[in-house]
């Protein structure tokens, strides 16, 4: 069994067995890419924004999730991916930038922190970029995800995706602003990046076949 999941992030557990290889997250190389104007204006135009991005989650309470997370960013700089979420732009205020599909392995290290839905990519993309998390999950192993990075200290507790409220979501952003946290965000990314989840997939296996 050959999981394509960090082992910085997600370390072994002692009673799983022994043909289980966690080989770290798969990659494909990053094509060239530039940003658009707009972006790469906003970037450079002041401090490391917040990113805000749900993927493809919907049916979410999205007037209450959008009020929430304005109120809580009080004016800072934030980038928001809309996804599959439904929420409309138009209706953030001037603080915010409203982006595409955008590499996450060229954005995220960019940011000051990644509020996200906790799916296992996106997930590692932002602990691999060495910034902090916060994750408010709907589904599946997104809650799995959400305490793995708040066990690996990068993260605050989940902000309840059903209940979200100004106050948790700037409780959360106190935390990911507080230095020993951004140190240990840093140090998780220099490890994870260090892996390389493919090709130990492709050594796992040539050593599986040829045994």
């Amino acid at each position: 069994m050959v999981y394509g999941v960090s082992p910085n992030l997600l370390p072994t557990p002692g009673d799983w067995p022994a043909n289980v290889r966690l080989c770290g997250q798969w990659l494909t190389p990053s094509p060239a890419w530039a940003p658009p104007p707009a972006l790469a204006n906003f970037l450079s135009a002041g401090e490391a924004p917040i990113y805000i991005g749900f993927g493809s989650m919907t049916g979410f309470d999205n007037a209450r999730l959008l009020h929430a997370i304005v109120e809580a960013t009080a004016g800072r700089r934030a980038l928001f991916h809309p996804g599959w979420s439904g929420i409309d732009p138009k209706a953030l205020p001037d603080n915010f930038l409203v982006i595409g599909d955008t590499p996450h392995d060229w954005l995220f290290p960019r940011t000051a922190a990644v509020i996200h839905h906790g799916g296992s990519g996106t997930s590692h993309s932002a602990a691999r970029a060495g910034v902090p998390s916060i994750v408010t999950p709907f589904a599946g192993d997104q809650f799995f995800w959400a305490e793995r990075l708040r066990l690996a200290g990068v993260a605050p507790a989940a902000v309840d995706g059903r209940r979200p409220t100004a106050k948790a979501f700037a409780r959360a952003l106190d935390f990911a602003a507080v230095p020993r946290v951004r140190n240990r965000a840093r140090s998780l990314g220099e490890k994870m990046s260090a892996e390389n989840g493919v090709a130990d997939a492709v050594t796992t296996l040539e050593c599986l076949v040829a045994s």
